[in-house]
């Protein structure tokens, strides 16, 4: 929920009834009942020791976020670069693995890359849109 006030002087209103301007205050509260939900997906291959130090920040960011917001996040969906299935994913991060999508519906893909910033990531995750 938020609110937006707008400060309009009475004689836009007005013009002709009074010669003095005065300032009326609108406010309007706006309500969301549609919550976004956060998409993770995660980009790893076996025995990378930076992929396993990333997802030790990104699940310590999720367990620090405010509950109300670790609501709209689902799980955390893990991708091997190096399974068959994946190869369009190898061809495009094999040199930058750990990888992290952030990912929501209306809003621009944030990508982390390599080593995770712990503040960093839990600001993106408790963002409240």
């Amino acid at each position: 929920m938020f609110a937006i006030a707008i400060r309009i002087p009475v004689q836009c209103l007005k013009s002709k009834l009074s010669s003095r301007t005065s300032i009326i205050q609108i406010k309007r509260t706006y309500t969301t009942d549609k919550s976004t939900i956060t998409r993770l997906k995660f980009f790893t291959k076996p025995e990378c020791m930076l992929c396993y130090e990333a997802n030790t920040v990104l699940e310590s960011a999720l367990d620090n976020i405010d509950e109300k917001m670790r609501k709209n996040i689902k799980d955390v969906e893990y991708v091997d670069i190096y399974l068959p299935e994946n190869k369009e994913w190898f061809d495009c991060y094999r040199y930058d693995i750990p990888v992290l999508h952030v990912e929501r519906d209306g809003y621009k893909k944030v990508v982390f890359m390599h080593k995770f910033d712990d503040e960093e990531l839990m600001e993106e995750l408790g963002q409240e849109l």
